[in-house]
């Protein structure tokens, strides 16, 4: 039997994309914030909040450094790893698929925008 690891989230940038280079390529990270929405047994509204750690390799990580900002909202699908960093484990998410999900600024705020 195959496996499948794919994800794909809809949220808004917690910070600007912080642009590296490593060897000869380059890698963008941020954080990306998914929201659900419900209601208790009691009425009371609720909103959970999950932060999701994002990796964008090379000529994607220069687009979404130059485009997205904070509170940028975007479609990113890819697949979850796992990451050891000073004795701690953490997840995160290395996209093949970025998608910039805010309207299209005026005319003359963004020439060559990629969309």
């Amino acid at each position: 039997m195959s496996s499948l690891n794919k994800i794909m989230l809809i949220g808004r940038l917690g910070n600007d994309p912080e642009l590296k280079e490593v060897g000869s390529s380059k890698v963008a990270k941020f954080s990306l914030a998914t929201s659900e929405k419900y209601k208790t047994r009691d009425g009371e509204k609720r909103e959970d909040t999950t932060w999701h750690h994002i990796e964008v390799w090379g000529n994607m990580a220069e687009v979404c450094a130059k485009y997205l900002s904070k509170g940028s909202q975007c479609y990113v699908e890819g697949v979850q790893q796992h990451r050891k960093h000073e004795d701690k484990y953490y997840a995160s998410v290395k996209a093949f698929t970025v998608t910039f999900l805010d309207s299209k600024p005026a005319a003359d705020e963004g020439d060559d925008l990629p969309y």
